[in-house]
């Protein structure tokens, strides 16, 4: 007997609870890594926070893809790249303008945009097969190169600098209470999935469509909570590498590691919809960071509508 609609309210109720206190936890921890340990927000919000809010994207490509319902996986990860570069920096952008570095702007943008064409090249013949899968996760090994070479030179200059009037805490405690918040993060977006999956079905809706909206949005959960709390925090560039790394993340290890597993399958709609629109986006923002070097209010009320229109087309056609 299928469990009535109103009783998955709670625990889906229950699940953005979660994702809003790890998410909260999350960039709190990272702002006093930033300030004690010198790694700067740009390089945490592409790696640690980015990996921490991707992971229930990661579980439900991996179920998706394992249980033989490969459009709802691409379908999620597709809709969550176009979630987050629309609606999650829609929303930053209006809580205060998301003034970035020029690495944020230069290199961070483009080369999740460069993912996304990668990801748009090997599925071009309708599959991605376990060879797309490992270079997908190469690359993803390159990039964290990348960030960790970062991550190394910040630290080598804060430490050739003045000391820090506060000393930096002890490790051990801060790892654990990175878990923590990445626990909460982890059980609250499986409970958002669990539900959201369970009244689109009883509401008939399809399986790429499902994907695209209902569970990205659900899925999206935490990378918004994190981008939004930055922004509240004076952090923008915690919630613009959230939202790429995120991004990549999505791509690379979720996509990449499930094909791994077993070969994925992509719905042609996916190729002459869903892609176009995340291209459509990345070169709206890439666009605007380009004419004004900065993501204003106004910016984002523009990126929230054309999210709104998007939806809507996707929903009525």
């Amino acid at each position: 007997m299928p469990i009535p609609t109103w009783m998955l309210v709670p625990p889906y109720l229950g699940g953005v609870g979660l994702i809003l206190f790890g998410a909260n936890r999350l960039v709190k921890l990272c702002l006093a890594i930033t300030r004690t340990w010198g790694v700067t927000s740009l390089v945490l919000g592409s790696t640690v926070v980015a990996a921490a809010t991707s992971l229930p994207e990661f579980s439900i490509a991996l179920v998706a893809v394992l249980a033989g319902s490969p459009d709802i996986a691409v379908g999620n990860i597709l809709g969550a790249n176009i979630l987050n570069i629309s609606l999650v920096l829609g929303i930053s952008a209006t809580l205060t303008p998301l003034a970035v570095s020029d690495t944020a702007r230069r290199r961070e943008l483009p080369l999740s945009l460069g993912v996304l064409a990668l990801f748009f090249l090997l599925a071009l013949n309708g599959r991605i097969g376990r060879l797309e899968g490992a270079v997908m996760l190469a690359v993803m090994g390159g990039y964290l190169a990348l960030h960790l070479r970062t991550a190394a030179g910040d630290i080598k200059t804060f430490r050739a600098g003045p000391p820090p009037a506060k000393p930096p805490a002890a490790l051990g405690p801060t790892v654990t209470r990175v878990m923590v918040a990445v626990a909460a993060l982890f059980g609250g977006g499986v409970l958002v999935v669990i539900t959201a999956s369970g009244i689109a079905e009883a509401l008939g809706i399809s399986q790429l469509t499902l994907g695209v909206v209902l569970i990205a949005m659900s899925t999206t959960l935490p990378e918004l909570a994190a981008s939004a709390s930055s922004a509240y925090h004076g952090e923008p560039e915690i919630s613009l590498a959230n939202v790429v790394g995120s991004n990549n993340f999505n791509i690379l290890v979720c996509v990449g590691f499930a094909a791994l597993l077993k070969p994925i399958t992509v719905n042609p709609t996916a190729l002459r919809v869903e892609f176009p629109v995340a291209f459509a986006f990345y070169l709206l923002v890439l666009w605007l960071f380009r004419r004004h070097d900065i993501l204003s209010k106004r910016h984002g009320a523009v990126l929230l509508a054309c999210y709104g229109l998007f939806i809507a087309w996707l929903v009525l056609g």
